[in-house]
């Protein structure tokens, strides 16, 4: 079982989980680098289990997919990208 963090537990990154997950959202829809290991994505933002954390609630949300260690921007979330709705 995953160990799930303490909302108010101090982050490593110091961000919030809003902050961190829209940074990964704006890492997983640069350019058209996909996919996104997870290694890249925790040395992008200093901190792996937030990197973690963040992609398991992005692909809860149905924001990104994820196959093994990487990840991509679901369909959605480059459409809404492209419209330029908030996305997180």
């Amino acid at each position: 079982m995953q160990k799930q963090r303490i909302p108010d537990e101090r982050r490593g990154t110091g961000l919030s989980e809003d902050e961190i997950d829209n940074t990964v959202v704006s890492f997983v829809l640069d350019g058209h680098s996909w996919p996104w290991s997870l290694e890249e994505i925790a040395r992008e933002l200093g901190d792996r289990p937030d990197a973690e954390d963040a992609i398991a609630r992005l692909a809860g949300a149905g924001l990104v997919h994820r196959i093994g260690d990487f990840a991509f921007p679901s369909r959605s979330l480059r459409r809404a990208s492209e419209l330029r709705i908030d996305t997180v």
